[in-house]
């Protein structure tokens, strides 16, 4: 018997409604004896926990969210686009009466007391006397450029254009330059032909026809620059200078203001990665380049075997070599200044004499156009051109 009621208090299937299940007898505190499973879905409590639970809603079904709602949605009628409810009213009304209370940098509307016009801006009616101003004279001048000649260079500064027309290489076609004019301008006008145009402009059209400030108040078209054509001859020309190189349109121009001052014979620029001679050079000349000899060679290469052929001894300044104090600078000769990056070429390192300046540390260098100066000044004074 003992084993018969041991198998009937084992367990039990889910649901059953025997006495003797936790669910439904009433030995739990707060439950209610007899209270099945729809009892308890239903949403009803006892009365003994009604101060500590709030009652449920027999309608919880139809506060879930729709996810969990199986019933089917309702149709829903269409309205005429010209219909509108209360509650459409009220919440307009209530939406014009809070944004009346937001702050003014927050509306969108006009301001009051100003009307809006047809190319102006607002115009306040208060003042109906004020001007209205058109649509184009909102918009800005088009800036006006000068008609460059053709065939011709640009020129500007007040030395450059007095070394030209004392060099008289080349013609001047026009001039440009300010009312009332600079205070050198005195030193162009006793040298310019009566047949130049004098034209007289701000200072703003000499900016964007020079694309510069340092124009001193003077801007020039004349016909291109002359470049010697004939290579140098070693019985005349015993003194020239060769840039290999220079990159920097000033450094040139101040190369050849040291070769014109060491009373240098001639020049040689390379095309070939080196520094065009346009205005700004000519400029950082002092115009001086308007009296020098200046020949043109396509490589480093090209002109290091003309000068061997002609006879000239080449001086390479580099950073391992002799002296340059202590050189004795043979004529003819040619001095080779570097690029400002990578100093001599490969090309022609080992086509001439080493000369090294002395200097504080191998760390630091000359400038190109500086290191120029002294090693021209050295040789010149050594053999006796200045």
């Amino acid at each position: 018997m003992k084993k018969d009621s041991r198998n009937k208090s084992r367990k039990k299937p889910f649901g059953s409604s025997s006495s003797h299940s936790p669910r439904s007898s009433g030995t739990r505190s707060g439950g209610r004896p007899g209270a099945n499973r729809s009892e308890r879905q239903s949403g009803f409590r006892s009365e003994r926990n009604s101060d500590s639970r709030p009652e449920r809603a027999s309608n919880f079904r139809d506060e879930r969210p729709s996810r969990y709602q199986s019933e089917k949605p309702r149709r829903q009628t269409e309205k005429p686009s010209n219909f509108r409810s209360e509650s459409d009213s009220d919440f307009r009304a209530e939406r014009t009466d809070s944004r009346s209370e937001r702050p003014a940098r927050f509306r969108s509307e006009k301001p009051s007391g100003f009307r809006r016009e047809k190319g102006a801006g607002f115009r306040s009616e208060r003042s109906p006397k004020a001007p209205v101003r058109s649509a184009d004279q909102h918009r800005p001048k088009p800036q006006q450029t000068q008609k460059v000649p053709k065939g011709g260079e640009l020129i500007y500064g007040i030395h450059p254009i007095v070394e030209l027309l004392k060099a008289k290489r080349r013609k001047i076609n026009s001039v440009y330059t300010t009312n009332p004019t600079p205070k050198a301008w005195e030193q162009i006008a006793a040298l310019l032909p009566s047949y130049v145009p004098v034209n007289y402009v701000t200072r703003d059209s000499l900016f964007s026809i020079a694309q510069t400030t340092d124009h001193q108040g003077v801007v020039g078209w004349a016909q291109p620059f002359v470049f010697r054509r004939k290579f140098f001859d070693a019985t005349k020309q015993k003194n020239l200078v060769m840039l290999d190189g220079i990159q920097d349109s000033r450094n040139l121009g101040a190369i050849i203001r040291s070769a014109y001052c060491t009373n240098a014979d001639g020049i040689i620029i390379i095309n070939k990665g080196g520094a065009p001679l346009n205005a700004s050079a000519i400029k950082s000349s002092a115009g001086l380049a308007e009296h020098v000899e200046i020949y043109q060679a396509s490589s480093a290469y090209a002109a290091a075997q003309e000068l061997k052929k002609a006879g000239y001894t080449i001086y390479l300044a580099t950073f391992k070599g002799e002296s340059a104090l202590t050189v004795n600078y043979q004529q003819p000769m040619c001095m080779v200044i570097g690029g400002e990056g990578f100093g001599i070429s490969r090309d022609i390192f080992d086509m001439g004499i080493h000369v090294t300046l002395p200097q504080k540390t191998a760390e630091i260098s000359y400038n190109a156009s500086v290191a120029a100066g002294i090693l021209l000044f050295l040789a010149a004074t050594k053999n006796k051109n200045i």
